[in-house]
């Protein structure tokens, strides 16, 4: 057989399905390659290129798209145990053989996760370089609104007033550290299981707007460190010294009572903190409050649910008023941090969704002006 003949008869019809899905999300890969080359360019124009640094992502995505497969391959076979499968062995290699002929989707959900990774590692380089950028200079006027908004008092009182005890603080922050796999389990969502095309498109262009319009423009506009380091960052003020001893008192009552629950969050400030005094950049790193990502997440991820589930959607809600909370009270961010993530996060959702809106029906005119 000739190689025309071979590459006609069999690798053509063989990459045809990794096409379509290739083209069906060749405008999400445009986006990651936009994003990344205007981050360099960025970079290079003011100087920082040190701290740009495109594959700090790569090994963990890479790691955890290994892990989910395992997980999944063991997981659904208990699944299938508790649920009586009368032929759980069957039905097992019945789901493998419907992952293998979806092939092109899989390939394509490890490609896209890798792609993204790319933009996180944007933002958390440019994260890095905020207060090279703008210094921090926000926090005072936001503590201002925050006593405006909530009646002359801080929001963590609140909040510290109705979780006092240590056990809720421990939960709320095993919660707020849940974060990153409840966000990892969206990517999966919306790349593999979500079956309606526009609102998985719109998912993932939101995803990504919300990463670099939130994370890095507004945040290096507004930029502001948090209650954590307040004290730290503004002349050793006393503004939130009662939530920081608050909060490292339950963690000694945590501790002294051998508790599995752990305030992590103090444990995490500090490294930041360190991090920034010594101008290091390692995986995560990076001081911004204002706006804040883990909301504009969550309020992501609720938006999308409403398109596929109501339970699923009020369990997302839900799970947002437990990182809004969350936020406050283990210091993170103020109130508003989150406030402004959910309108904005709002905003970016519904407006991508009008740009696609619109596109289609450019479409349909298009087709209808054709015929």
């Amino acid at each position: 057989m000739r190689i025309d003949d071979l590459k006609q008869s069999v690798v053509l019809p063989f990459l045809a399905p990794l096409q379509t899905v290739f083209y069906r999300d060749r405008h999400l890969y445009v986006m990651v390659f936009i994003i990344v080359i205007s981050f360099k360019a960025v970079a290079n124009a003011l100087g920082m290129n040190v701290y740009f640094k495109l594959d700090m992502y790569l090994p963990l995505f890479s790691r955890f798209l290994v892990l989910t497969a395992l997980l999944y391959a063991v997981g659904y076979y208990l699944f299938l145990l508790i649920r009586l499968e009368k032929r759980p062995l069957k039905a097992y290699f019945n789901k493998a053989k419907q992952l293998c002929l979806n092939w092109p989707e899989v390939i394509n959900f490890a490609l896209l996760a890798l792609a993204l990774s790319t933009v996180f590692s944007c933002y958390t380089s440019f994260k890095h370089m905020i207060p090279h950028l703008i210094p921090y200079y926000l926090d005072p006027a936001l503590v201002d609104i925050e006593y405006w908004l909530h009646f002359g008092y801080q929001p963590w009182e609140f909040t510290h007033a109705v979780f006092s005890h240590p056990y809720a603080s421990g939960i709320i922050n095993l919660m707020y550290n849940l974060w990153f796999f409840v966000m990892w389990g969206y990517l999966i969502a919306i790349m593999l299981m979500l079956k309606q095309p526009r609102a998985r498109e719109q998912a993932i262009i939101s995803f990504c707007i919300c990463w670099i319009f939130i994370g890095c423009l507004l945040a290096c506009l507004l930029s502001s460190v948090g209650p954590a380091f307040y004290q730290n960052m503004f002349d050793n003020s006393s503004e939130f010294q009662p939530l920081m001893q608050r909060l490292e008192q339950q963690q000694q009552w945590l501790t002294n009572n051998e508790s599995w629950l752990s305030l992590w969050a103090l444990k995490m400030q500090s490294i930041l903190w360190q991090n920034y005094l010594h101008d290091t950049s390692p995986l995560g790193s990076g001081i911004s409050a204002m706006p804040s990502m883990h909301l504009s997440v969550t309020v992501l991820i609720a938006l999308t649910a409403n398109h596929v589930n109501k339970i699923v959607a009020l369990f997302s809600w839900l799970y947002m008023l437990i990182i809004l909370i969350g936020s406050v009270h283990l210091a993170w961010h103020y109130a508003i941090d989150g406030y402004a993530s959910i309108i904005l996060t709002s905003l970016i959702w519904f407006g991508v969704g009008k740009v696609l809106d619109r596109r289609e029906q450019r479409f349909k005119q298009s087709r209808e002006q054709s015929n």
